[in-house]
C-alpha cells in the first residue's frame, strides 16, 4: 500500500512524499534527495538511494521501457524522475526526524 502526500515546509514551500508499508513490506518514506541532502550523513536512518539514472534502464518483453519504481511516484510531479532517497522506518522518532527536517 502506498499513500502520496503533500507536505507544507516551513517557508510555505510544497514538497511531496510517499509512504510505503505491506504485510510483506517494510514501512518506506519516498523523498526528493535533493530535500534530504544532510540526513544522508546520519547512519543511524536507514536509507537507500534511487537514482533517476536507472528509470526505464530495463525493457519489458514488449521491448518498452519498464518505469523501475513504485507505480504510486509516477503521477507524483516532484518524484517521478527525481533521484529519491527510501528511508527505512523502523520507529516513529525516525519518522519524526525526517519531517522535522523537512518542516524546520
Amino acid at each position: 500500500m502506498a499513500e502520496r502526500y503533500v507536505l507544507r515546509g516551513q517557508g510555505g514551500e510544497v514538497m511531496e512524499l510517499m509512504f510505503e508499508k505491506g504485510p510483506k513490506t517494510p514501512a518506506n518514506l519516498w523523498v526528493a534527495a535533493s530535500r534530504v541532502g544532510q540526513l544522508l550523513a546520519d547512519n543511524s536512518l536507514g536509507h537507500r538511494l534511487a537514482p533517476a539514472s536507472v528509470l526505464n534502464a530495463v525493457k519489458g518483453l514488449n521491448g518498452k521501457p519498464i518505469y523501475g519504481r513504485h507505480s504510486a511516484l509516477k503521477p507524483m510531479r516532484e518524484l517521478a524522475h527525481a533521484d529519491l532517497v527510501c528511508f527505512q522506518i523502523t520507529a516513529l522518532t525516525q519518522f519524526d526526524r525526517v519531517i522535522n527536517h523537512l518542516t524546520g
